[in-house]
């Protein structure tokens, strides 16, 4: 029997701490040692283990036949076992990744098993509990833990030298394991203390979202320890390993929430000040427009959708045109600022609730205050459907109810081309229609369809199709169409429940062909359940161009300002777009 097959013979056991290990081994190779040493090491992850072998994943390839020593941290004990090894087998998967299979000869004693005094590795060996307990490590797979320790190299600081400079290059963050410093700008020829840094705290931080200058001093208060994580290398585990992005995301909300300097808060020419919601793929803050001194809302893509560069490539294409829609029955966007590694679309402030929060205080709604909303609702997705655009998402977390009854369609953020393919079944579950579910084109009736389960739940109270089992949903979506709301809630008009079930037919041809088909006969409802007041909005716009220097912004910002107060009380709604270094003929 061939090395090999006894090998696929032994029973093996994935690591359920996801093991960390050191190899340690000689190797006549000089690019492979710790300088200064023919000793060459480095921390591996430890795959699964058999009844005589490892399998480890490590940075650089091990020769096959290579006697090695490797360290083996227990977990649950606290303790590095060592022992004696033999490289059987080794594979490079990536570029920065080799898979070795070794064979245990036997267990060692800790005096027979050392790493040279030199070896980097030692500082951290004694400090293992330090890095384990890193804010870093609640977002780096733990199964990874030793890329991150391989990329980490200290740094012994003495008192009062000051390590990192205003304005020079930002390759690295620092994390602090030992001392405090002090961080300071200097403005206009004087220094400015910030804030004092200590034991974990990270330095530097935003060299990883931005590699601009350094826009602050960093000076030692006292003796400081600290460990530095090169950029180059983060950014190779970020491609790597996509959890890392949410790292990013904490890094920038953090600075974004809790920094008491308004220069840490500004994203392009806004300024955010405080979180207003976090979904599945964006967090929402209140902001300042600074020019204008203008409330805003800024939507933050999180940066594991945002660094996906298929998504933000669609995102940035959707984003401008959403950016071009004017209607009252639509969130209102001014503008897009990509920063941070991240992108960020600049929204109007709205007051209120959404439909959700509605009918969770409400239980379900009035007959006639369910035709007023979809009446809205339809003008809106009317206004979008006329510029080729499918909302995809419409459900009551994405309407937006504001105390005056105005109705807002929120979160065109999966909005596409009529006709598109949705490959990645966009949507959410519970509202979506067959043709989201089956991957097939969306149209004008896909949104009509999601409209009709909404208006189902205003009226209900509830979904047509119970949703404890999501595939069972799936399936009598699929299979089934949908009883009538009457069998749910007695008295409703009859009108509006053949409205409701004509809107979720499963066949698109069922349905109404278009939004304006779904006015009609809501108006024709609102009428027959007196509301004679209702109507659907048709707007106009105008278009003014103004040039102006550089000199004669903040005179301009004053009139546009005035301008706009004017014209919001009056009802008519003012975007402004920037357009730099146009000449005026």
């Amino acid at each position: 029997m061939t090395k090999t097959e006894e090998r696929r013979q032994c029973t093996r056991e994935d690591d359920p701490q996801f093991g960390l290990g050191i190899a340690i081994w000689q190797t006549k190779d000089s690019a492979k040692t710790v300088e200064g040493s023919d000793q060459c090491c480095c921390f591996v992850g430890i795959c699964n283990q058999s009844d005589d072998g490892l399998m480890v994943e490590s940075p650089q390839p091990i020769d096959a036949e290579q006697s090695l020593i490797i360290k083996y941290y227990n977990f649950k004990e606290k303790i590095w076992q060592d022992y004696e090894s033999e490289c059987v087998w080794s594979e490079r998967i990536e570029d920065t990744v080799c898979h070795s299979g070794l064979r245990v000869k036997q267990e060692l004693s800790s005096q027979e098993s050392c790493l040279e005094a030199s070896s980097p590795l030692n500082r951290i060996i004694e400090n293992l509990e330090f890095f384990l307990t890193l804010p870093l490590l609640k977002y780096w797979p733990r199964k990874n833990l030793w890329v991150l320790l391989n990329c980490l190299t200290p740094c012994d600081v003495p008192d009062g030298e000051q390590f990192i400079t205003q304005g020079d290059e930002a390759n690295s963050l620092f994390i602090i394991e030992k001392g405090t410093g002090q961080v300071s700008i200097d403005k206009d020829g004087e220094k400015i203390i910030l804030t004092q840094l200590g034991p974990r705290d990270l330095v530097g931080e935003m060299a990883l979202l931005t590699g601009e200058p350094r826009v602050a001093n960093f000076t030692a208060l006292e003796d400081m320890i600290l460990w530095k994580l090169d950029k180059v290398n983060f950014d190779q585990a970020i491609s790597r390993f996509s959890e890392l992005r949410t790292f990013l995301t904490e890094l920038l909300s953090n600075r974004l929430e809790a920094s008491t300097h308004a220069t840490d808060r500004i994203v392009g020419k806004y300024i955010a000040k405080r979180k207003l919601g976090t979904g599945a793929w964006a967090i929402v803050y209140q902001g300042l427009h600074q020019a204008l001194n203008k409330t805003i809302a800024i939507k933050m893509l999180k940066h594991q959708m945002a660094m996906d560069e298929e998504f933000s490539a669609k995102f940035i294409k959707e984003a401008e045109i959403i950016a071009g829609m004017n209607h009252p029955n639509i969130v209102h966007v001014y503008d897009i600022e990509s920063l941070y590694a991240t992108h960020f679309i600049i929204m109007e402030y709205l007051e209120g609730e959404s439909l959700k929060q509605v009918l969770k205080r409400t239980g379900m709604l009035s007959p006639e205050q369910t035709v007023t909303y979809l009446l809205q609702i339809c003008a809106g997705l009317d206004y979008a459907h006329n510029l080729d655009i499918v909302h995809q998402d419409i459900k009551p977390d994405n309407i937006l109810v504001q105390g005056d009854g105005t109705v807002k369609i929120l979160d065109f953020g999966l909005a596409c081309p009529t006709g598109s393919e949705n490959f990645e079944m966009e949507g959410t579950i519970q509202y979506m229609s067959p043709e989201q579910i089956d991957s097939y084109p969306v149209d004008a009736r896909t949104d009509i369809y999601c409209l009709g389960i909404t208006a189902f739940e205003m009226i209900t109270g509830l979904r047509p199709f119970p949703d404890e089992d999501l595939m069972d949903m799936i399936n009598q979506r699929l299979s089934e169409d949908i009883a009538s709301p009457a069998a749910f809630r007695s008295g409703l008009p009859e009108r509006l429940c053949q409205f409701i079930m004509k809107a979720c037919s499963r066949k698109a041809k069922d349905r109404f062909q278009n939004v304006q088909e779904a006015i009609t006969e809501l108006e024709i409802l609102a009428q027959e359940i007196g509301l004679h007041d209702i109507a659907v909005v048709r707007q106009h716009m105008s278009s003014l161009f103004l040039f102006y220097t550089e000199e004669q912004r903040a005179i301009l910002a004053e009139l546009l300002e005035e301008f706009s107060t004017r014209a919001s009380q009056s009802g008519i709604r003012m975007q402004l777009a920037d357009f730099e270094n146009v000449t005026a003929s």
